[in-house]
């Protein structure tokens, strides 16, 4: 479970941590599915907005490879 820029709690979103800050990728937050990608930045401690997708996703697979 993430807490988003939003204040919400998010559950089954995709995550993974890219050079430092961990990136969150739709998700659900108990009322609808999202269709954002968040990014935390550990040294703040804190969300920021990333980008918004064309349609919301859910338990999505994300990967990381190679620092890309």
């Amino acid at each position: 479970m993430l807490h988003s820029t939003n204040g919400k709690f998010v559950i089954f979103a995709g995550v993974g941590v890219l050079e430092g800050p961990m990136y969150a990728v739709g998700g659900h937050d108990g009322w609808s599915y999202l269709n954002t990608v968040e990014r935390w930045d550990p040294q703040a401690r804190q969300w920021s907005f990333v980008a918004q997708m064309s349609m919301p996703r859910s338990t999505v697979g994300v990967a990381v490879l190679g620092n890309k």
